[in-house]
């Protein structure tokens, strides 16, 4: 994987919603590659956890009811250790990733650079790599490492817009050219 740089304790990886809501067909086996290919080449990780509730963007907007606190949907497909500042869960409740936790948390660990994978790259990556960007955090898109739920099409079209968005040096993967 060109871009990335191996054991930079200045970098992390941040993965959106690894939960069980979130295993479909669209990223059938991703959710291992990420774990195969990326945690070792990552001291620092975090995740998000998506909460849905009634007064949730995405129960309002979208009308789903889907993945409420304590439920299976809601469940992180890999385990953490709470003592470990290295390996964090941040609760959203929308579309975002950053958070006012998270922003601590990037400070507290040094982090100069985030890589972003997960889902769904048209909206809570897309989402979470603007926030970064606005606020002049670098951020790296692992393209290959994220799926849209909508299809093939839309996670395509969420790569172009990256791509806009942070030159061709912050995207990785799909449509390098």
């Amino acid at each position: 994987m060109s871009g990335v740089m191996e054991n930079n304790e200045s970098d992390a990886l941040l993965v959106i919603d690894p939960q069980h809501a979130f295993l479909n067909s669209s990223n059938k086996g991703l959710w291992h590659k990420i774990e195969e290919d990326l945690f070792p080449r990552f001291a620092r990780r975090a995740y998000t956890q998506f909460m849905n509730s009634p007064e949730s963007p995405v129960w309002q907007a979208k009308g789903w009811e889907g993945c409420l606190g304590g439920s299976e949907e809601s469940r992180m497909l890999w385990e953490t250790n709470p003592a470990s500042p290295k390996v964090v869960v941040f609760r959203k409740t929308g579309f975002t990733g950053v958070s006012e936790d998270f922003l601590q948390w990037l400070e507290r660990q040094a982090i100069q650079r985030i890589f972003l994978c997960g889902g769904d790259t048209d909206l809570c990556v897309m989402r979470t790599l603007i926030d970064l960007a606005h606020r002049k955090i670098p951020v790296v898109l692992l393209a290959d490492y994220c799926f849209s739920s909508a299809g093939p099409e839309m996670h395509r079209y969420a790569v172009i817009q990256a791509k806009r968005f942070l030159g061709s040096r912050g995207v990785v993967g799909a449509l390098d050219e």
